[in-house]
């Protein structure tokens, strides 16, 4: 890897930190943070997948289809505390990359307290798991 490479990768990577605004904004998100591969936002439920699914298309789309990308999703109450949403966010994100890499790791923070899992590959033998 030349020092041309790397500072081609951090273009792309600037490049892919200041659209991913734009996607979450168009799925009537806020952005929080973006910054490199790592993008914080708050999102409505109904958009949370495809928002997603679209800073994943985008990724591959700047850094090459070899490109991985892991998120973590949690969808919780709007009264819920945002320190254990946001920490449970990271666990998610955690297991995503811990499990199975180029996935997606959801949870559902219920309302009692029950937090229910699940992590997912962004595709399946070329089918998209999230449509």
């Amino acid at each position: 890897m030349t020092p041309s490479w790397h500072t081609e990768f951090s273009k792309r990577l600037a490049q892919f930190s200041r659209d991913a605004k734009e996607i979450v904004e168009n799925n009537f998100g806020i952005l929080v943070y973006s910054g490199g591969d790592d993008v914080l936002a708050i999102l409505p439920t109904e958009y949370a997948l495809q928002t997603a699914k679209k800073l994943n298309t985008m990724f591959r789309q700047y850094l090459g289809e070899r490109a991985s990308m892991s998120a973590g999703i949690c969808i919780a109450h709007h009264k819920h505390p945002l320190q254990l949403v946001l920490e449970e966010a990271r666990d998610s994100e955690k297991r995503a990359k811990d499990d199975r890499r180029s996935s997606f790791s959801l949870s559902i923070l219920k309302r009692g307290g029950e937090v229910v899992n699940a992590t997912l590959k962004w595709k399946y033998d070329g089918m998209d798991s999230v449509d």
